[in-house]
C-alpha cells in the first residue's frame, strides 16, 4: 500500500504545537495509518500534559508499528484510552503493548479488537 503522504504531514506537523497545546484526543481512525506513521507520531508525542485519548483504529499497523505505539503510551502518563481496533497487530506487537500496560500508572482501555492477536503466554 503506499503511503499517505497528507497522513504524514498531518503527523509532523502535529508535532511542533504540541508541547503547548491543550489537545486531549488525537484521532486518525480508518486514515492509512502505517507503521512510519506510527514512528513519527511516538517520536513527536512525548510527554503531552493533555493527551488523553488516542484513536488509530482501522488502519494498517502491524507488530513493528504497536511497539512505536507502546513507546508512545510509556512516554505520555495522562493517557487513559487508546483504540487500536482493526488493525494487523499480531502477538508481538500484543507483548509490547502488554508491556506497556503493566508501567503505564492511568491508562484504563487498550483496545486490539480486530486484530490478529491470539492468545500467548
Amino acid at each position: 500500500m503506499e503511503e499517505e503522504p497528507v497522513a504524514l504531514e498531518a503527523i509532523v506537523a502535529l508535532q511542533q504545537p504540541m508541547k503547548d497545546s491543550r489537545v486531549h484526543t488525537i484521532s486518525f481512525q480508518s486514515s492509512s495509518i502505517s507503521d512510519l506513521h506510527a514512528q513519527v507520531l511516538a517520536a513527536g508525542i512525548i510527554n503531552h500534559p493533555t493527551l488523553t485519548t488516542l484513536n488509530l483504529s482501522n488502519n494498517e499497523l502491524t507488530d513493528d508499528g504497536a511497539r512505536f505505539i507502546s513507546q508512545l503510551i510509556n512516554a505520555n502518563p495522562n493517557l487513559l484510552s487508546v483504540s487500536l481496533t482493526e488493525n494487523k497487530i499480531g502477538d508481538e506487537g500484543a507483548k509490547h503493548l502488554a508491556e506497556s500496560l503493566k508501567k503505564h500508572p492511568k491508562l484504563q482501555l487498550l483496545s486490539l479488537d480486530g486484530n490478529r492477536v491470539c492468545f500467548f503466554s
